[in-house]
């Protein structure tokens, strides 16, 4: 069957181009998503009552833990696929179209014996209405995962933000208008739907049903799809707990406070989780310096998470008076101790990029199995005997316990030290400790009572003077230290590139070859371990890794003709003139797919580069280029 043609792109643009425009859209998009969602609870907030988002909240716990179980990653499979084929995309549009229908019809099955259990009719309608969410997920367009594979985000980004603004816009009027929870309820239902609509407008796909090729989806179902199931049951408990011993109201306010104390992680971790992992991935080769990037990357989010977190802590009544007005004040403590507990929780964060640059499945899903055996029995006991502090109290203990396992697993995959692992997160820990110090006592001059202008004035001044005071004790112990390579070194040099690169200075020219070579040489060993061809994502990036630091460049006939298969590969002694062929078909491919992306021309011949074989001494390559048969 012939391959469906990938999406091409523009010759122009170079990879470097390419690859930022595509992080720049990839995140961009995320932060702008999340954005929307933030502005959508703050605005339904103020338009409806805590026993509206409690109600909601019971529904969508039994959604989510159902589409958990029934989880189907088809997308992946296209996106490793390098030639997809029209059965594949049938195949997984059919794939997903099952799912839909086999969702819709265990949730109906469950939605009388679960309204049933919370002594709540209301819940039989709409968890009716809510299967529709789940079903419009499951069915967007399969082929817009040819151009994610290409680094093509826009059609991606673009259904995803239509949709989300068309739920506010619905949830919002439904809200103004009639005051009832199903505008929370239509807001769930029409964001993916629409976006599941846009998907087939903005990128042409008739669909087709078939299982053809239902083989190669089976393989993506495992130990990723298992550790989705007791994440999804372990995130849900408390609320399933909470709404079947208390009432609606007091649900909608843990509901509350607990959206808000993760939209930190949403806004600030989750779109670095990706560039995160690339370098983990990018040095996992090398022992040393994979040790070396997992401590960078967890004092990063130390950095980054600790005191936003705990900031949110100490100032919780004033961001809970100013989002979401006086009806939700009993909130804020809730707020205050669910944010204090999602510190250590920190911790788990990096060891999730560590598995996955190691394809180590089954560490997230021992990771999932343990947070599911150790919340779930402390949840149910604390909110049986203490209700909503029981709850914050169990899943602290929790979070505590699976911090100290991340840390165990993080030393026994790679061998980084429980010491080095404390002293990554020792400068942001300190830094929240002067912090606080500074918050305290300023809240304790504020009145209690202040005009809402007032207090987000007096607030966001005390929330500056808290940053200042964290940044400047980091900073000081930095130095102090003599500026050791860490997560303050890692987020200077991305200033300090970004700044570069608007001055119009080049960055790559400064990077030692070695570092380069090791990089690229580190994704090509990826992707022949793989047992595949490489992603265009690791074709544009080895490519752009070799020409910024001049290993590779582009010579002979640009106006020649492609060859049908990809030229040979070898090394070419500069000495003695020995020629040694590169092994496999990956470095050919990875070389043809990049001069493809670019619209690039290669003559005919072996592709060479040149350097110093091991029998002729160490000395560094001249470059690579395209030689010439005879």
């Amino acid at each position: 069957m012939a391959a469906l043609p990938a999406p091409v792109a523009a010759s122009a643009a170079t990879a470097s181009h390419r690859t930022a425009i595509a992080s720049i859209l990839a995140v961009g998009g995320r932060l702008l998503s999340r954005v929307i969602d933030l502005i959508a609870l703050l605005v339904l907030a103020r338009l409806l009552q805590p026993s509206d988002f409690g109600l909601i909240s019971i529904a969508m716990s039994l959604i989510f833990i159902v589409e958990a179980v029934l989880e189907l990653p088809v997308s992946q499979v296209l996106l490793v696929e390098r030639d997809v084929s029209r059965t594949m995309m049938d195949t997984a549009f059919t794939l997903s179209l099952l799912r839909g229908l086999v969702l819709a019809i265990v949730i109906g099955a469950m939605a009388w014996p679960f309204a049933t259990i919370y002594g709540d009719m209301r819940l039989l309608p709409l968890i009716l209405a809510l299967t529709l969410a789940p079903a419009c997920r499951g069915i967007s367009n399969p082929r817009l995962a040819l151009y994610n594979r290409d680094l093509d985000f826009r059609r991606t980004v673009a259904a995803e933000l239509l949709g989300k603004v068309m739920s506010l816009v619905v949830s919002a009027a439904v809200a103004m208008l009639t005051g009832s929870y199903w505008a929370l309820a239509l807001g769930t239902i029409v964001s993916p739907m629409t976006s599941a609509l846009l998907s087939f407008v903005l990128a042409p796909y008739l669909p087709r049903l078939s299982l053809h090729d239902w083989r190669l989806f089976r393989n993506f179902l495992g130990w990723l799809s298992g550790a989705q199931l007791f994440s999804a049951f372990a995130w849900q408990i408390d609320r399933l707990v909470l709404g079947r011993l208390a009432s609606a109201p007091v649900l909608g306010r843990f509901t509350m406070a607990d959206n808000l104390a993760a939209i930190p992680g949403q806004v600030l971790l989750a779109p670095i989780l990706g560039p995160l992992s690339a370098g983990l991935v990018a040095v996992r080769e090398d022992p040393e310096r994979l040790r070396q990037a997992y401590l960078k990357t967890l004092a990063s989010i130390a950095l980054l998470g600790f005191p936003v977190l705990v900031g949110t802590a100490l100032m919780a009544d004033e961001v809970v008076a100013l989002a979401l007005g006086p009806k939700w004040s009993s909130a804020a403590p809730i707020l205050r101790g669910l944010a204090l507990v999602g510190v250590p929780g920190l911790v788990w964060t990096p060891l999730n990029a560590l598995a996955l640059a190691l394809r180590r499945s089954s560490m997230v899903f021992t990771r999932q199995l343990a947070d599911f055996l150790v919340k779930v029995p402390l949840v149910i006991a604390g909110a049986w005997y203490f209700m909503i502090p029981g709850i914050v109290a169990a899943r602290g203990l929790a979070a505590v316990l699976l911090a100290a396992m991340a840390i165990a697993a993080a030393r026994s995959a790679i061998g980084v030290s429980l010491r080095a692992q404390a002293h990554a997160m020792f400068r942001p820990a300190a830094g929240c400790i002067v912090m606080t110090a500074t918050i305290l006592p300023a809240l304790d001059y504020l009145p209690a009572t202040l005009p809402a202008w007032w207090l987000a004035i007096a607030s966001a001044g005390i929330a500056a003077a808290g940053a200042l005071a964290f940044v400047g004790t980091v900073l000081l112990l930095w130095r102090a230290a003599d500026c050791p390579v860490g997560g303050e070194s890692m987020v200077i040099g991305i200033v300090r590139r970004v700044v570069l690169r608007r001055g119009g200075d080049g960055v790559a020219a400064d990077a030692p070859p070695t570092d380069s070579r090791d990089q690229a040489l580190a994704l090509a060993a990826a992707s022949v371990k793989s047992g595949g061809d490489p992603a265009a994502s690791s074709v544009y990036r080895i490519l752009d890794i070799l020409a910024q630091a001049n290993l590779a460049h582009p010579a002979g006939g640009g106006d020649a003709a492609i060859r049908a298969a990809p030229a040979p590969v070898a090394f070419r002694c500069a000495s003695c003139g020995r020629l040694l062929p590169i092994a496999g078909r990956a470095a050919a491919n990875v070389i043809a797919l990049a001069a493809r992306a670019q619209g690039f021309r290669l003559a005919p011949g072996a592709v060479e580069i040149a350097g110093r074989c091991a029998d002729c001494g160490d000395a560094p390559a001249t470059g690579a280029h395209r030689g010439h048969d005879g």
